[in-house]
């Protein structure tokens, strides 16, 4: 529980009463939107953690948090005790206190066992599935939510349901306005489903079975499923990448566990299990299962594809610039993926294109191989990390990949892209300096007699090169 109090408020007082019940003993944590504290409640002479409201503009969503932990009395669900205002009008909502440590600092000692993996899923499949079958979603599922009162998994306690999604109070009040609004993202990055990563309005129990699954996969594995420089390279892998399958990380994991973090773990949701629910009838049906996982599909045919990051982007006029695909992240960013046989080119032309049509736009380029299975991710940490503000350097800044592709066709300047492709008689440069054609001695050597061949001869040929994308098949032509 993560909150802090207004800056202009100071914080409660030892003894101070709140809601004519809760005696305040101590502030036990603190974040953005207010403080929780424990106090003893003086009807039941028991301690509770009383969490208080300071931020503007919130109230709506603490009291529906309020609302939603009332209906939902689970033995894996924080109970609630009470919720109104203190003498200073300020929201609160008191629950049971709970000695322990959440689920995340017991990851970072190293993961879980598997039946303590196993345990974990359980108690919170149950938990989310009490909530599920009353209308109500999480949506923000994270080890950081997950407590284990005395450090015992099979005690594991779901909190926090301030972003939770609900038909119940619009049921009971047609006039409700929504909490959160369209196109608005809620979650936490490494654990929101891709719809959420979208902003989308589709948001159901499969976005909570998403978030149990990168649960799992990080009980499992001890790291989490998606991770990246920063922010905006995790989101990008989100929805780009496929997850890794837990086994990678961690042969042990039995072959129908790790099917079925895979499928929780779907891109899209229809591939999911339906609800949490459905879960349990999986963690069922993968205790003791010999079915064998299709994690071996990993060795699949490479492709070359190249990545544009951009910020600030007018999408709505980008697109008429750009042929491909524009992936929207939740922070505001812009994902643009180029493939064929040579993206790099095309992702220079449209980045080019891009920056005189929109010259406040930053962007970024990276180059890489990827299966049809995985391997976005060091194009695009190296894609994150590049991108800047405009204002801070010239040109487009690109990876050394782009840049070896892209050398002798553009010009470049110390991994920055300044502008459009040079006459086809300027010299070939590698990083923009001129380089010699080496190590294909064996090549120049066949086509040198090849060429002689048919200069001395009354005789045509032709010669095929064939190479891997990137393998220097320009240069020596």
């Amino acid at each position: 529980m993560e909150f802090t109090r207004g800056e202009n408020r100071a914080p409660m007082r030892v003894g101070e009463i709140v809601g004519g019940r809760f005696a305040v003993e101590a502030l036990a944590g603190s974040g953005g939107m207010g403080a929780v504290y424990r106090a003893r409640d003086r009807q039941r002479d028991v301690p509770v953690a009383v969490k208080v409201l300071a931020e503007e503009g919130s109230h709506s969503r603490f009291d529906q948090e309020a609302r939603v932990l009332a209906g939902l009395e689970h033995p894996a669900i924080v109970r609630y005790v009470a919720h109104g205002r203190t003498e200073a009008g300020e929201p609160f909502l008191a629950m049971d206190w709970l000695e322990g440590e959440d689920l995340r600092a017991r990851i970072q000692r190293g993961p879980l066992s598997l039946a303590e993996a196993r345990t974990v899923a359980r108690r919170v499949a149950e938990a989310l599935a009490f909530a599920h079958a009353r209308g109500v979603v999480h949506r923000d599922v994270k080890p950081g939510n997950l407590f284990l009162p005395g450090g015992d998994p099979g005690r594991l306690t779901v909190l926090d349901f301030g972003v939770a999604r609900t038909t119940m109070a619009r049921a009971l009040d047609s006039t409700a306005a929504p909490i959160t609004r369209t196109g608005m993202v809620v979650g936490t990055v490494g654990y929101m489903s891709p719809e959420q990563a979208r902003g989308g309005e589709d948001v159901d129990a499969r976005a909570d079975v998403f978030a149990l699954g990168c649960v799992l996969f990080e009980c499992v594995t001890g790291r989490p499923a998606f991770v990246g420089a920063n922010p905006v390279a995790v989101l990008a892998k989100l929805l780009l990448e496929e997850a890794p399958r837990a086994r990678y990380f961690e042969p042990a994991t039995p072959p129908a566990l790790d099917d079925l973090i895979a499928r929780m773990l779907a891109k899209d949701p229809a591939g999911r299990p339906r609800d949490a629910s459905a879960v349990l009838r999986a963690l069922d049906s993968a205790e003791g299962s010999a079915v064998p996982s299709s994690s071996g599909a990993y060795e699949r045919e490479q492709r070359m594809v190249t990545i544009v990051l951009a910020r600030g982007l007018d999408r709505e006029s980008a697109r008429a610039l750009v042929d491909a695909e524009l992936l929207e992240l939740a922070d505001g960013a812009t994902l643009i993926e180029f493939r064929g046989s040579d993206p790099a080119t095309a992702a220079a032309a449209a980045a080019l294109a891009l920056a005189r049509a929109q010259p406040r736009v930053a962007l970024a380029i990276a180059t890489g191989r990827v299966s049809s299975a995985n391997a976005y991710g060091p194009i695009i940490d190296r894609v994150a990390t590049l991108v800047h503000p405009r204002a801070e350097r010239r040109g487009i800044p690109i990876d050394e990949i782009s840049a070896t592709l892209l050398g002798d066709r553009f010009e470049l300047d110390d991994g920055v892209l300044l502008g459009p492709a040079r006459a086809p008689s300027a010299p070939r440069t590698l990083l923009g300096r001129a380089t010699p054609c080496v190590g294909r001695d064996k090549e120049l050597a066949l086509l040198e007699a090849t060429l002689r061949e048919c200069i001395g001869e009354p005789v045509a040929r032709s010669v095929l090169v064939t190479a891997a994308a990137g393998s220097g098949k320009t240069r020596l032509a």
